[in-house]
């Protein structure tokens, strides 16, 4: 009680800098009071504090968008933002909000999650098929010469039909940034050091492909990120944004 009305009184009567430091447990506290006495200007306020919020606490922002009705673009965009969260770590079930909402709201984020994850996964086979300049990067022009070692071992991959000849390594990057994204559908998963690192690590030991690998792995990361958030986009968003059970 002493929370909420601290932090109602913050809003009417706020010190200098107050608001901004204003956290998501105030603002949890808080609208309980703000509906009751209608305080609608104060929610508008604290909507957009929440927006801020989304991106490091978006299970917290999603819940409390659910269990109060809030904007519909505030729940979606926490929604988006839980793409950035590993499904094999989120499960914990310490937000207090989460005793807020039912069980089909929070599957129904799940399972975006998860569609979103499949989007992402196929944005990444069809790869071939998104760069023009394919032909021209080091793992298609890989080929023996003056008897250096070079990538004898190929993987085929085949694309809407059309059977694509890849170097192992490369193999191993795509099954790489498909497990990223399966746990983390983002593109922007992808960029990080690891990941080039990961492909590095091989395409240096191929005399011909050393040569050009940094420039091309980046081409390629950028590219398929790009199309990995183009994908998502076109996943349909959580239809269901609202519901009151507390």
């Amino acid at each position: 009680l002493r929370t909420s009305l601290e932090g109602t009184l913050r809003l009417c009567y706020p010190p200098d800098g107050s608001l901004r430091k204003m956290t998501l447990d105030t603002i949890s506290h808080l609208f309980p009071v703000l509906r009751k006495y209608a305080l609608d200007r104060a929610e508008a306020y604290v909507v957009e504090a929440l927006r801020g919020m989304a991106e490091t606490a978006p299970l917290r922002v999603y819940c409390l968008g659910i269990r109060y009705g809030l904007d519909e673009d505030l729940t979606r965009a926490a929604a988006r933002a839980f793409l950035d969260e590993s499904v094999n770590s989120v499960h914990t079930y310490n937000d207090a909000e989460l005793d807020c909402i039912s069980a089909s709201a929070y599957i129904r984020l799940l399972d975006y999650h998860r569609r979103c994850g499949a989007a992402a996964r196929q944005a990444i086979v069809k790869y071939f098929e998104a760069d023009t300049k394919v032909a021209e990067r080091c793992w298609t022009t890989c080929t023996v010469r003056e008897n250096k070692t070079c990538c004898s071992a190929r993987e085929a991959r085949v694309v809407n039909g059309v059977q694509h000849s890849v170097v192992f390594w490369l193999a191993n990057l795509i099954t790489y940034c498909e497990r990223l994204v399966g746990d983390k559908p983002s593109g922007k998963v992808i960029t990080l050091p690891n990941t080039v690192k990961t492909a590095l690590t091989e395409a240096w030991k191929c005399f011909n492909c050393k040569k050009r690998a940094w420039d091309d792995i980046q081409a390629f990361i950028s590219l398929v990120g790009v199309e990995i958030d183009k994908a998502i986009a076109q996943v349909g968003a959580i239809t269901r944004t609202t519901e009151c059970l507390c």
